[in-house]
This record gives structure tokens, sequence and C-alpha cells, in this order.
């Protein structure tokens, strides 16, 4: 049962995870349509502005996921040691 609740866990994580990286990467995209605009009209091709669109995701790719894996691994290091103190001091009996 405790396996079925946290896959279920890793999925919602990973679905809000999913949502919030397609989120920053539309509203990085939406910004910029200006400056898309502006290289079409200077004869831009479409291929050479979806090329700029693919490298600037991946160069935000490259810095976050690092980042974001060093913060998540370091926090969870951290709720695991505090829950399970809690958990001991509460269950276990201190004769």
């Amino acid at each position: 049962m405790i396996i079925l609740v946290s896959l279920f866990v890793a999925l919602l994580v990973l679905l809000a995870s999913g949502l919030v990286i397609y989120n920053i990467l539309k509203i990085s995209v939406t910004k910029k349509i200006k400056e898309y605009g502006c290289l079409r009209a200077i004869g831009a091709e479409p291929n050479q502005i979806y090329k700029i669109v693919i490298l600037q995701i991946l160069i935000l790719c490259t810095v976050a996921i690092p980042i974001g894996a060093v913060i998540g691994i370091i926090s969870s290091k951290g709720i695991t040691g505090m829950v399970t103190k809690y958990l001991k001091s509460r269950y276990t009996s201190s004769k």
C-alpha cells in the first residue's frame, strides 16, 4: 500500500514539475515574441528562429536541472532527517 501511495505522489510531483517547466518556457517565448518578429522582419527564416528558441531552452535546462537536482537532494535529506527524528521521538518509548 505504501508503495502505491509513493508512486502516486511521485507521479503527481512529476506532473506538477512538467507543468511548471512548460509554463516557464511558454512565458520565456511569449516575452520574446517581439524579438522574433523583428528577426523575421529583417529576413530571418522560421528555421533560424526555431533554432534560437531551442538553444535558449537547452541553455535554460542546462542551468536549471543541475541546480534543481542539488536543491532537491539537499532539501529531501533535510526533510527526511527531520521526519525521522520526529517519528523516533514520538513513537519510541523513553523509559
